[in-house]
């Protein structure tokens, strides 16, 4: 049951710093949103790079890089270089270039394929689409969705019976999904996702102080 918290920021250093204070805070990973940073350019990332996830999110995607998608794709492979674990790359991108895919495994990262859908939860038969699909690739695959109801929290659990145990993290966003961010670890996904106090990157996310604690008190359990 692993906590993966999300650090922005909009110049190096300050990432840098808030990085460690995740760690310090004892999440177990990192996932670096380098489209809020000003400066793309790689930094050192060898002291926590095993608990690193790398993500660079195209406006059109939820992200704040608006640059071009040749731009976007240079920088993820350059920031592949300093061998994160992992790196989110959106389903829609690898389609596109499997070559990025290749060039970035071949780094030994681990890549997260991902799909987002921000306005609603599709039915039960196009998420299983989406996640075959996804599953055609190695690594982990990321399905996240808005929940407007219970009944969109459900069909997302129902996601986990049709994975590989281990290699799907599926929750949904919003106010009504954050019990579903909690619930995914109990349903095999690697990790969950948190934020710093304060610094939510998503809405419904739970901070890493509370996260970890609903953590805690979920491993006597399961």
């Amino acid at each position: 049951m692993l906590i993966c918290t999300s650090i922005i920021a909009r110049e190096r250093e300050e990432m840098k710093n808030k990085v460690k204070r995740a760690l310090d805070l004892g999440s177990d990973l990192v996932e670096l949103r380098i489209d809020y940073l000003k400066d793309f350019n790689p930094f050192n990332i060898e002291d926590f790079a095993d608990r690193c996830i790398i993500t660079c999110r195209a406006k059109n995607e939820g992200g704040l890089f608006d640059g071009k998608e040749e731009e976007r794709k240079r920088i993820l492979e350059d920031w592949s270089k300093r061998k994160p674990r992992y790196m989110d790359l959106e389903l829609s991108l690898v389609e596109k270039d499997k070559g990025l895919l290749k060039r970035v495994e071949e780094q030994g990262v681990i890549p997260i394929i991902s799909w987002h859908k921000f306005d609603e939860t599709p039915e039960l038969g196009v998420l299983l689409k989406i996640l075959e699909k996804a599953s055609f690739y190695r690594g982990i695959v990321k399905i996240v969705t808005l929940s407007k109801g219970i009944k969109d929290n459900i069909t997302i659990f129902k996601l986990y019976k049709y994975s590989e145990k281990g290699r799907l993290v599926a929750f949904c966003m919003g106010e009504e999904g954050r019990i579903s961010r909690i619930l995914c670890l109990t349903l095999s996904s690697p990790f969950t996702y948190a934020s710093l106090p304060n610094e939510a990157t998503a809405p419904g996310q739970f901070d890493l102080p509370t996260m970890k604690e609903i953590r805690d008190a979920l491993k006597n359990q399961f």
